[in-house]
């Protein structure tokens, strides 16, 4: 991986509310903390959703995009939930023209307990949810958990099955996964 072990160097980006599993990588691989002073990776809209996580602000550059406002979506059942995904889904890659490989549906649960991947036959044809994220599968829609995404981005970002008992830390790594744009599908019970 490094070309000369002792002049190479290799950079590893951490931050620590992500630290979802309580691996303190910092201390655990002897590495040297060196900030970032800025958000670079989502608009001024999505940082500032997502930081209200943590109860901190982000530090954005100057000239970072403004980007659309976080979209709540509410459901009162997992039928429902799916329903509002399947016409999400649908004015994002029919009507705006958006390309599968720029969406991610992230669970607040695992795979086996998601109600929506349980009903995924159920989406409309050219709307396929897959656990496996490649350029292979164009019309394909990657599906999976925050704790798996976490580190990864996408353009947009969708969050599904959210459980009022997710830890905040979990909600900020989620959310924070957004580029551009973020939908929650939020429970009215």
């Amino acid at each position: 991986l490094l070309k000369d072990k002792k002049k190479s160097y290799l950079w590893a980006f951490i931050d620590p509310l992500q630290d979802i599993f309580s691996r303190k990588s910092l201390e655990q691989f002897s590495l040297r903390p060196a900030p970032l002073f800025f958000n670079c990776r989502n608009t001024k809209e999505i940082a500032k959703f997502s930081y209200g996580w943590v109860d901190d602000k982000p530090h954005m550059h100057p000239e970072s995009p403004q980007g659309e406002e976080v979209e709540d979506i509410y459901y009162k059942d997992n039928h429902e939930q799916l329903d509002k995904l399947s016409d999400l889904l649908q004015e994002l890659l029919s009507d705006q023209k958006v390309l599968a490989k720029d969406i991610v549906v992230l669970t607040g649960v695992s795979h086996n307990k998601s109600p929506v991947w349980k009903m995924r036959d159920s989406l409309p044809e050219g709307m396929k949810l897959t656990k496996t994220r490649g350029r292979k599968q164009r019309n394909n829609i990657y599906f999976t958990s925050i704790w798996r995404f976490k580190g990864l981005d996408s353009k947009i970002v969708i969050m599904c099955d959210l459980k009022s008992t997710l830890d905040d830390n979990v909600m900020y790594c989620g959310s924070s996964r957004a580029k551009h744009r973020l939908y929650l599908l939020n429970s009215t019970s």
